[in-house]
């Protein structure tokens, strides 16, 4: 089981972009690529809320920017993003020795399975849950308990490969073995010193995991 943002895909450059268009639809001050880079991980709602300054952070402001985020990224969803090099070869060595592949991401379902099926990765994955799909986002362990349940699958037979100590963090309450992807978004040290099962330099390491 897999993250999607930072873990299969580098789609930092096309959420930034909607971010900022979304910040200048509704008038708010500009953020930084550092600073947007820093908001993914929790979800599109806490990625609004973080960017939005302080005072302008009501139910309604925040509303509306999901909204307009919404519109701009289903249009825009691919434009930069692709999968990280090794990625599909790595799938398809996995789906090739039959094992069965999902993803949990915070992101919102319709926009996760947007991104999958137009990067043309759709026949890779069994399941793909996203964090409307499920009762909480990560790392709440339940969207993890789904995709077991979906898959036919026992915890202690699973992996959950992420990118952030949030991604160890979930896999740790599944009681699935993590797999820390020092490739993505997440801080290697922080990464480290969430005790991941395995620590993964490039995807090429995915092929290990069994």
């Amino acid at each position: 089981m897999f993250d999607l943002d930072g873990t299969l895909v580098d789609s930092r450059t096309d959420i930034a972009r909607a971010l900022a268009h979304t910040l200048a639809e509704l008038r708010q001050p500009s953020r930084s690529l550092g600073e947007i880079f820093s908001y993914i991980g929790d979800g599109l709602r806490m990625l609004v809320k973080r960017a939005l300054p302080e005072m302008a952070r009501t139910e309604a402001e925040i509303e509306r920017a999901l909204v307009v985020f919404r519109e701009y990224y289903r249009l825009h969803a691919t434009d930069d993003t692709r999968p990280y090099p090794g990625i599909v070869e790595a799938l398809d060595g996995l789906r090739a020795r039959g094992t069965a592949l999902a993803i949990l991401t915070n992101k919102h379902g319709d926009a996760a399975r947007l991104v999958v099926e137009q990067l043309a990765l759709s026949s890779c994955f069994e399941v793909v849950l996203g964090g409307s799909d499920v009762p909480a986002l990560k790392p709440d362990p339940s969207g993890l308990v789904a995709c077991l349940h979906r898959l036919g699958v026992a915890p202690g037979e699973a992996w959950y490969v992420g990118d952030l100590p949030l991604d160890v963090a979930t896999a740790r309450g599944a009681g699935v073995r993590a797999a820390a992807a020092l490739w993505g978004y997440g801080e290697p040290g922080a990464l480290e010193a969430a005790g991941p099962d395995k620590l993964l330099g490039s995807a090429f390491a995915l092929g290990a995991l069994g």
